[in-house]
């Protein structure tokens, strides 16, 4: 995905500065006079939805002050610009949260990466691991090189949990659990069983 605007981490928040996203839209209207018109318009609150800091913007001149922007003010800013460039800015940021959500909720990326690498040694080639996750390997590349936001948070978590359990059991891990449910003779026992053990994670 390409870096469009800088998204950084501050006091655990992930914030934009307002003068760099002024600057992405080319908009017209001086910078100080659009992000004051744009916080009253839109009742945005100091402390809620941004923060003000002073940033020297050249080592010669004084220094001005900035606003460091939550992602939902700065994916608002954009949306009312109805401008391409502020189409552009709001699916990027979109994309960005999903990212950094997903990143909460899984393993690092380093370590999602590490466990491809190594369940790929296992099965023998990236064509079989993504068949066996189900995928197609243009996509576990695009996985591998860190394009999470183009894959739904399921099939992120699938991609990681059937590595994992390739790294941890082989190839061969479910063929055996298979073979012993086909032996149930009740064919809605059967059919429960495989269901309870694909919501357990055992398939």
């Amino acid at each position: 995905m390409q870096n469009l605007i800088k998204i950084e981490q501050r006091d655990g928040s992930n914030v934009v500065s307002a003068r760099e996203l002024h600057g992405f839209l080319q908009v017209k209207t001086r910078f100080n006079d659009w992000v004051s018109n744009r916080i009253k318009e839109y009742d945005f609150e100091e402390g809620r939805d941004f923060t003000k800091l002073l940033v020297k913007l050249n080592e010669k001149g004084r220094p001005e002050t900035d606003y460091l922007l939550t992602l939902d003010m700065a994916k608002e800013l954009a949306m009312v610009e109805k401008n391409e460039r502020g189409k552009q800015a709001r699916r990027y940021f979109i994309e960005c949260e999903k990212t950094l959500r997903y990143m909460a909720e899984v393993p690092a990326l380093p370590t999602l990466h590490k466990t491809i690498v190594q369940a790929v040694q296992v099965a023998g080639s990236q064509a079989k691991l993504a068949k066996r996750i189900g995928i197609s390997g243009a996509s576990l590349s695009q996985i591998q090189s860190g394009q999470l936001a183009l894959f739904s948070d399921d099939m992120l978590r699938q991609v990681e949990c059937v590595s994992r359990k390739v790294v941890d059991k082989g190839m061969g891990y479910d063929s055996e659990i298979m073979e012993e449910l086909m032996r149930v003779d009740d064919k809605k026992t059967r059919l429960n069983l495989f269901k309870a053990m694909r919501k357990g994670g055992v398939l």
